[in-house]
């Protein structure tokens, strides 16, 4: 019998579940089967992580932002 656990993170927020006992590793890649699992702690109540929070996020939107001038200002010479 076999008991572990897992500490995730993502951008949902962080989950501890516990896996529950079963038999051998061998049997459940033999049979297929998931390994039971419990969710022990699950904390979302931290805002949820978007690439736009990210630098690279911030990055994309100056990048747009320098587009749009770009094309406010062609749209401004051809009229």
């Amino acid at each position: 019998m076999k008991l572990g656990f897992v500490l995730s993170y993502n951008s949902y927020g962080l989950v501890l579940t516990a896996n529950k006992t079963f038999e051998s590793i061998e049997k459940v890649i033999e049979t297929e089967d998931d390994v039971p699992t419990e969710i022990i702690v699950s904390d979302k109540s931290v805002k949820r992580k978007k690439i736009a929070d990210t630098d690279i996020g911030k990055d994309i939107k100056e990048q747009i932002h320098c587009l749009e001038e770009l094309l406010d200002f062609y749209r401004k010479r051809i009229s």
